[in-house]
């Protein structure tokens, strides 16, 4: 009579089963693991609290820093800081390519419009316009001969929908 080949051994068979959910199971465990490219890019502070502020340990914090890491973070970039002393110079690097973005609160212009993008704007300041109510002209006229309606049809044709919260 044939006998079927039985196995006693206990150990032996929890061996074979943990070996074969093993193998169903390490391909997808491996698959699963995803390479993570970082992105290096060059970011130019100016210091402006509170949107922009040296902190004790040589970090940048504040609110247009907050904002940028709440951008940066989920692309895998990771930023190399450059403090300017003045506007002047951080719109130059810009400019020169010396730096690729600038964090800090920025006011948009007719002729910054002309070289960089500008991201919609998350900040409102209180800042209102106020004339005289025998001054004849509207709101809309004044904003298009002080060049604003003419800067944000600029952000608003140039970068929609590449826009990033800046």
């Amino acid at each position: 009579m044939n006998h079927p080949i039985q196995c006693n051994d206990t150990h032996l068979s929890q061996r074979v089963i943990i070996l074969l959910i093993l193998l169903i199971t390490l391909p997808g465990i491996l698959y699963a693991v995803e390479e993570v490219t970082l992105q290096k890019i060059k970011a130019g502070v100016f210091i402006s609290p509170p949107f922009v502020m040296a902190g004790e340990h040589g970090e940048y914090e504040g609110m247009a820093i907050d904002l940028w890491k709440m951008v940066a973070n989920p692309l895998n970039l990771v930023t190399e800081y450059t403090e300017y002393p003045s506007l002047d110079l951080l719109i130059k690097a810009l400019q020169t390519g010396e730096t690729e973005i600038a964090l800090t609160n920025l006011t948009v212009t007719y002729e910054r419009a002309q070289f960089m993008k500008f991201s919609f704007p998350w900040y409102d300041g209180g800042l209102r316009i106020l004339v005289k109510s025998d001054r004849k002209g509207t709101l809309w006229k004044e904003m298009k001969q002080n060049g604003q309606f003419h800067a944000y049809c600029c952000i608003i044709l140039n970068d929609y929908p590449h826009n990033v919260l800046l």
